[in-house]
């Protein structure tokens, strides 16, 4: 359920820049994806479908978010996916387990992703941006990736998926119609690394 309501909003976003297909109703079309997608029934395997996702989040997010950006749009459910698929790139899921990375770019995505999730800076949140756009660049080229409004909300989601997990992000997520992540307030985060110091003591 929260994962369908995930792709609900995440079509809504991406809509607007989808060009009329004769023929082709695009709710229609994206309600049979939904339940393609929710059929116990298809066996596709999560870890084939994630295999070269760099060049197919290239493939099919660069030019929209672009439209949109260009157009004072929301690329908020957009900046989520990315976040998530950065969270994957680590390498390590929510439990401790490690993930098969199947990409061209694995090696420099996973140092990028790592950076980005697994260290918690304490100075200034333009460093940890930074760890954003170095991600983000490693995709989509420097242009797209220097563009602050997708950067930071890239950053304020991957900083909310490491401090709540990605089930609780798309829980809260599914009970509004419109949700923006948390301000990753720099303060948090250096409260958090005390606490995490101090329970390895």
């Amino acid at each position: 359920k929260i994962i369908r309501n995930f792709l609900r909003q995440y079509f809504a976003e991406v809509a607007p820049t989808v060009p009329d297909v004769p023929g082709v109703d695009l709710e229609d079309y994206q309600r049979s994806l939904i339940m393609r997608f929710s059929n116990q029934n298809i066996k596709d395997q999560l870890q084939r479908l994630a295999q070269d996702g760099s060049a197919k989040l290239f493939n099919t997010m660069k030019e929209p978010i672009e439209e949109l950006l260009a157009e004072g749009k929301s690329v908020s459910m957009m900046a989520l996916a990315l976040a998530g698929y950065a969270r994957f790139m680590t390498g390590v899921d929510e439990q401790g387990r490690l993930i098969t990375l199947l990409d061209p770019l694995v090696d420099t995505l996973k140092d990028c992703a790592e950076r980005l999730f697994l260290y918690i800076e304490e100075d200034k949140e333009t460093v940890n941006l930074s760890h954003t756009t170095d991600f983000l660049e490693v995709i989509f080229g420097s242009k797209l990736a220097q563009d602050e409004r997708l950067a930071q909300q890239v950053f304020e989601w991957a900083y909310e998926l490491r401090c709540v997990g990605c089930a609780a992000v798309l829980e809260k997520l599914s009970k509004k119609t419109i949700y923006e992540p948390i301000k990753p307030y720099i303060e948090h985060a250096v409260s958090l690394k005390v606490a995490q110091k101090e329970a390895s003591m």
